[in-house]
């Protein structure tokens, strides 16, 4: 039976850094469960956001990536895992763009996954998109942003974050049974692991040996900000140096 590959795209703010920490934090405990997880690179992330090449180019570019990050796992010590996981919101196009480039992604993950036999899903959790924006864009004045909110969204294209867009764009290259779609909302996941429970759940990872992060990883960095903070924040990123 061929291994399985699960990609997790994100989406951004939708808990994909404590999913990352999760994996990260239980690598070992993984890989005795037959589960090797590939750390993508913040080099391949980098060249993948800048899409420089064409799609056939890049698809070959992070098909060589992922060759060496199998070979890696292999060479760990543990027995070859059946099931492989690689997680990077980034994955899922690019949020200053609105995800308007989520076809391109799509494209490129299809295309490198043609280089290996394996069984490949996609995992993409979604939020409403009013959720969605607030959270972002306080995320980008944290960043440094100085727009307005009604200025940040003027400056989006006018297709950003249709997730019924991105996820067929997904669809129609892997096959609409290989793309799993799971909404985010604190009403669905109100305690701060379970949204990592049902993660787990889907990939059918065993939890019971897990360590659950206390803090994900640059937990100040996601935390939640008011309003006030935000508005605070933007005029003083026009003011001072970064």
């Amino acid at each position: 039976m061929k291994p399985t590959l699960w990609i997790h795209i994100g989406t951004h703010k939708t808990g994909t850094t404590s999913i990352e920490a999760l994996l990260k934090t239980n690598r070992k405990t993984l890989a005795d469960q037959g589960i090797g997880l590939l750390s993508f690179p913040r080099d391949a992330r980098r060249r993948l956001r800048e899409q420089t090449e064409s799609n056939e180019t890049s698809g070959k570019i992070l098909a060589h990536t992922l060759q060496h990050l199998i070979t890696k796992q292999s060479r760990s010590g543990t027995r070859q895992p059946k099931t492989y996981i690689l997680s990077w919101e980034g994955f899922c196009g690019n949020a200053r763009k609105g995800y308007c480039d989520a076809p391109l992604m799509a494209e490129i993950l299809s295309s490198a996954t043609k280089f290996f036999d394996f069984n490949t899903h996609i995992m993409v959790y979604i939020r409403p998109q009013e959720e969605f924006i607030s959270s972002y864009y306080s995320q980008t004045v944290k960043d440094g942003e100085t727009k307005s909110i009604q200025e940040f969204l003027h400056s989006l294209p006018s297709e950003s974050f249709n997730w019924l867009k991105l996820t067929e764009a997904f669809e129609r290259k892997f096959g609409a049974e290989q793309v799993v779609v799971e909404r985010y909302c604190r009403e669905l996941f109100p305690g701060k692991n379970e949204i990592l429970n049902n993660f787990c759940t889907h990939l059918s990872v065993n939890t019971n040996d897990l360590i659950f992060p206390s803090n994900s990883i640059n937990s100040a960095k996601n935390a939640g900000w008011t309003k006030s903070m935000v508005e605070i924040a933007r005029r003083l990123n026009a003011q001072i140096s970064r």
